[in-house]
């Protein structure tokens, strides 16, 4: 699979392939140990002290736990800045703005990736081809978006 591919076996343990210096070690069958630096750190490499050091207990997981999903998202303010949208609108808007991410080259952010791959965890990919980034903030609250070409909210961020 994939987590094969990006790193490749070393004497004790596996080093990422390509990117900054990630070095997996299993210590016991249920603990993994992962060094490493960071990406553009000009003091870390493979002989030196990492820059992170990551020790992984792994245990039976524990069950399923439901997120509530907002109400419907609704749009707040549709006008010359553009059309924003939030789960609810609480009081003025103390600030707004978006941004046309509609470029020809495909956007794929993997934050923490390659930590979370070195772990054996999964990992959150966002894709995007383009579209309109808006965001919108409230004394409390705030919310962005991402809506495609013809205006479908394709993704929604809440927070409190």
């Amino acid at each position: 699979g994939r987590y094969q591919a990006s790193f490749v076996p070393v004497a004790g343990g596996l080093e990422s392939r390509t990117g900054p210096w990630v070095f997996v070690d299993t210590l016991l069958e249920t603990v993994q140990d992962v060094r490493g630096c960071l990406p553009d750190s000009f003091t870390c490499d493979s002989t030196s002290r990492p820059d992170v050091e990551l020790t992984s207990t792994f245990s039976q997981n524990p069950p399923a736990w439901h997120v509530q999903h907002p109400a419907d998202w609704i749009i707040v303010e549709d006008g010359v800045n553009g059309t924003f949208w939030c789960d609810a609108a609480t009081g003025e808007v103390l600030d707004k703005g978006t941004g046309d991410t509609s470029e020809p080259v495909l956007t794929n952010v993997v934050p923490m990736g390659l930590w979370l791959e070195a772990l054996g965890l999964p990992s959150l990919s966002i894709q995007s081809s383009g579209g309109i980034w808006s965001e919108v903030e409230y004394d409390d609250h705030s919310c962005s978006t991402l809506r495609d070409e013809s205006g479908v909210m394709r993704l929604g961020i809440s927070s409190r």
